[in-house]
Parts: structure tokens; C-alpha cells; sequence
């Protein structure tokens, strides 16, 4: 068999790329943007670019501080609107405030409650001799006048010994 070596175009010559000339000091400076590693190149570019990104940061911040604060006022007035509609739905209703016989007494050491302890189990406090005090007329549990008003707008029944507290119809008198 025949061999044939066909070349269109003679090899390269390799001793050309060995000895390429090396570029002159003067060529590899870089001359404003005309050089290609032109936007890390100038160390004034990067002090401006910490700037604009503490400016940015600090523009968040405030964002961020802006809408918490409009959170916390919305969710501020949406309770306060809740609160003002049960107390009213209360007082339409008539709740169960209206139906029991309690009265207001000064609390003093002669004042006999059902209980060893003269303490206000709703808001766990004990009560001062002074304090407005409502003492429930089926167990005769004591109560501070404001805690006992908001416990039964909701409850009907004492906090402590859960006895109705509410009037019976059939049992009053005519």
C-alpha cells in the first residue's frame, strides 16, 4: 500500500513563538479606561462604592424601623377597637355584671371572706386596707372592683370557687 502524505500548508515554525517580543514597560501601564482592569484599578471608585452601600443600609434601616412602626400602631388600634366593641356588646347585652348583687365594700381587717388569704386571685394581689373590694353574694369570694367588672363581662361565674354568680329569675322575690 501507497502511503500518502498530503500537506497543504507547510508546519509552524515554532522558534517564532518561542521568541515573540515582550511588551515595553510603557505599553502595559494603563491609561485611565482605556485599560482593561480599569473599575479596580482606582481606589477612589471603591470609596465611593462603601459609601453608597452604607447609604443604602442605613436607607433600609429606617425602612425597616418605618414599618415596624406602622405595625405595631395598627395592631395597636385594632386591639384598642376590639376591646371598645366587646365592651359595648357587653353593656348592650346587659352581661352578666348587671345581674349580680354585688356591692362595693373599703377593705378593712374585719372584712370576713371565704378563704385564708385576702388576695385578689385574678390580678394577684393582695388586697390594702382601703381598697374597693366586691364581695360575690353565693360564695363570698372577694374581688377588686376593676378586675371583678372584667372578669364577669365575660364569665358568669366566680373566679375562684366557679359558683354562678348570676341572679336566679324563679328565686327573687315578687
Amino acid at each position: 500500500m501507497a502511503e500518502f502524505n498530503i500537506h497543504l500548508s507547510p508546519p509552524p515554525d515554532t522558534t517564532a513563538i518561542h521568541q515573540a517580543p515582550l511588551p515595553s514597560p510603557a505599553a502595559s501601564k494603563c491609561n485611565g479606561r482605556n485599560c482593561p482592569w480599569w473599575p479596580y484599578t482606582n481606589s477612589t471608585d471603591f470609596k465611593a462604592n462603601t459609601a453608597l452601600i452604607l447609604v443604602i443600609l442605613f436607607c433600609a434601616l429606617i425602612c425597616a424601623m418605618a414599618l415596624n412602626a406602622a405595625v405595631r400602631y395598627i395592631i395597636r388600634i385594632h386591639c384598642i377597637r376590639r376591646r371598645n366593641e366587646e365592651e359595648s356588646k357587653a353593656e348592650l347585652d346587659g352581661g352578666a355584671v348587671q345581674e349580680v348583687d354585688i356591692a362595693a365594700v373599703i377593705y378593712s381587717e374585719g372584712v370576713k371572706l371565704k378563704g385564708a388569704d385576702a388576695e385578689c386571685i385574678i390580678c394577684l394581689s393582695e388586697f390594702a386596707i382601703g381598697d374597693k373590694i366586691r364581695v360575690l353574694e353565693n360564695c363570698n369570694h372577694g374581688f377588686h372592683v376593676r378586675c371583678i367588672q372584667k372578669w364577669l363581662i365575660s364569665h358568669s361565674s366566680c373566679p375562684t370557687c366557679r359558683t354562678n354568680c348570676t341572679l336566679d329569675p324563679k328565686a327573687s322575690p315578687p
